[in-house]
């Protein structure tokens, strides 16, 4: 499971990483204003179940 894990990250930041660059060069390129970050993005619905989830799976993995 801990291997599952670090190959999960290791995709997830090969797959982010570019694509986070690939933003930022259009938003200057477009010259787009970006909003500060706001609190009420945290406090959505969906956020909340992933929040519940993460907590739920690192709980399930302690143990191990």
């Amino acid at each position: 499971m801990k291997w599952a894990l670090i190959i999960n990250g290791l995709i997830s930041g090969v797959i982010l990483v570019p694509v986070v660059i690939l933003m930022k060069g259009r938003h200057k390129q477009l010259k787009a204003k970006s909003l500060s970050l706001e609190f009420k993005w945290f406090v959505h619905p969906g956020f909340v179940w992933i929040l519940l989830w993460a907590s739920c799976c690192s709980e399930c993995t302690s143990g191990q």
